[in-house]
């Protein structure tokens, strides 16, 4: 467990889980800029939701939430669909995800 000094929420434990993918593109300073942007958009609009923007071999990614079940993804997957257009988006499963306590 890892307390957050920063979030100032108390502790935090990693499991496995579900993530959104909202953003995957290729290994162009193109696909950095949309990769921030769409996570700009959801930091600004959600900031209730965690978002990870990294380069994964080959490519730029950004991926939001920490969801325990495929029924929370979902629920937010449809929620981000009806406010913003991503190109393409995927839950995830089998990620390690952040849980705060």
């Amino acid at each position: 467990m890892v307390y957050d000094p920063v979030q100032g929420r108390g502790k935090k434990i990693q499991t496995v889980g579900y993530r959104i993918q909202i953003f995957a593109g290729g290994n162009t300073r193109t696909a950095k800029e949309e990769a921030q942007k769409a996570a700009a958009y959801v930091k600004e609009n959600y900031p209730e939701i965690s978002v990870y923007t990294e380069f994964v071999a080959p490519r730029w990614v950004c991926r939001v939430g920490d969801y325990k079940t495929i029924e929370e993804a979902d629920q937010a997957m449809r929620m981000l669909k009806k406010t913003y257009n991503f190109k393409e988006m995927a839950i995830l499963p089998n990620q390690l995800i952040n849980i705060t306590l």
